[in-house]
C-alpha cells in the first residue's frame, strides 16, 4: 500500500468529498457504490503479487473512478473545482498506474482498449 500512498490519499480524499456531495438520492448512491468500488479494487491492485492481476485491478479501480465521474457530469457537478479537481488527480494517477502496469506485462494493453 505505501508504494503508492499518495495516489492512495488522493484516492481517500476524493471518496470523503463525494460522500459529503449533496445531490438526489439515485445520483448519491451511485457515486458512493462507485467510489467504493474503486477503493476495494486500488486497495486490491496494491496489494496483488500477480502482474496480471494487479493491471486488472487497476483497471477496475479507474473504470469506477470513470463511473464517479459520469455521475458528476450528470449532475453538473464538472464545473466545481473542489471536487472535479482531485478526479481528475485521481484519473491522471490511476491512468499511469494501468499504463505502468501493462508495460510490466510486456506491453500488453489489451485492458486499455
Amino acid at each position: 500500500m505505501f508504494k503508492h500512498y499518495l495516489t492512495y490519499q488522493f484516492a481517500v480524499g476524493f471518496e470523503r468529498s463525494c460522500s459529503s456531495l449533496e445531490m438526489p438520492l439515485p445520483q448519491k448512491s451511485k457515486l458512493v457504490k462507485a467510489c467504493k468500488q474503486m477503493m476495494q479494487n486500488f486497495s486490491e491492485a496494491v496489494n496483488s503479487s500477480g502482474q496480471t492481476a494487479k493491471g486488472k485491478s487497476f483497471y477496475l479501480a479507474l473504470n469506477h473512478l470513470y463511473d464517479c465521474g459520469a455521475v458528476l457530469r450528470a449532475e453538473k457537478r464538472n464545473q466545481d473545482q473542489n471536487i472535479w479537481g482531485p478526479y481528475q488527480v485521481l484519473q491522471m494517477r490511476l491512468e499511469r498506474l494501468c499504463l505502468k502496469a501493462a508495460e510490466e506485462e510486456k506491453g500488453q494493453l489489451r485492458m486499455l482498449g
